[in-house]
């Protein structure tokens, strides 16, 4: 069992841990290695706003619902921004230009949106059923003992 206090910890840390890297660089290690910097949608050349750099992780926490299909939004739009960057108002960018310019794949981008929804939602859901509010805990044990996979039973039909 885990507390719905120490549950919280697990989404706050990551979010600090990306606010810190945005505020300092501007970036997250990754992006950083990757020559990539987040920055206002509006100017470039300006640095974020303590409020961008606190709503991008805060709205990037939403994966816990929704999987990673906030991120795969970012297929369908020509400027590749995704649920984060218009809640924060940034994007993301290289100052040194690809080579070249990547297509746009809409049918891969529903593809994924949907998937990673349904995945998203699916063990959210798993997870606010083990939630004991009356005690303030979580036994997540039974989730982890299933290992990563999820079984669902869709009724009479399904012969064993």
């Amino acid at each position: 069992y885990i507390s719905l206090w120490e549950l919280l910890v697990l989404f706050i840390v990551p979010a600090v841990y990306e606010f810190v890297f945005l505020v300092i660089l501007q970036a997250t290690p990754g992006k950083w290695l990757l020559d990539l910097k987040v920055v206002p949608a509006d100017n470039p050349y300006k640095e974020l706003a303590i409020m961008q750099s606190v709503l991008r992780p805060l709205t990037s926490r939403l994966t816990f619902f929704f999987s990673w299909a906030i991120y795969a939004l970012a297929f369908l739009r020509y400027d590749r921004t995704h649920l984060c960057d218009w809640v924060a108002e940034t994007r993301v960018i290289q100052f040194t230009p690809r080579p070249k310019r990547a297509a746009l794949r809409p049918i891969l981008a529903i593809f994924l949106i949907c998937g990673y929804t349904w995945e998203g939602v699916m063990y959210s859901m798993s997870v606010l059923d083990e939630i004991e509010w009356e005690n303030k805990r979580v036994e997540l044990r039974s989730l982890l003992d299933a290992g990563t996979t999820m079984e669902f039973d869709f009724g009479d039909d399904a012969e064993d």
